[in-house]
């Protein structure tokens, strides 16, 4: 359940961005605007939350404290 959350969860996150660069393959054609900005660094916390519960989720210590 964790690995498909986990895939799915980063998956959403990086498939329109490498989308995009496979596309236009240049990062000279970005709009550098405060909305670009904006939603990077919004995606960036994102994509960091999915990893770091991920790695949360998988670490023993969990599974210690959801069987007391």
């Amino acid at each position: 359940m964790a690995g498909l959350l986990g895939t799915v969860g980063v998956a959403s996150l990086v498939s329109e961005p490498i989308g995009w660069l496979i596309q236009n393959g240049d990062l000279s054609t970005v709009d550098w605007s405060a909305t670009f900005f904006t939603i990077a660094v919004l995606r960036w916390v994102h994509l960091t939350a999915v990893l770091t519960a991920l790695a949360f989720t998988l670490h023993p210590q969990t599974a210690r404290w959801f069987h007391r």
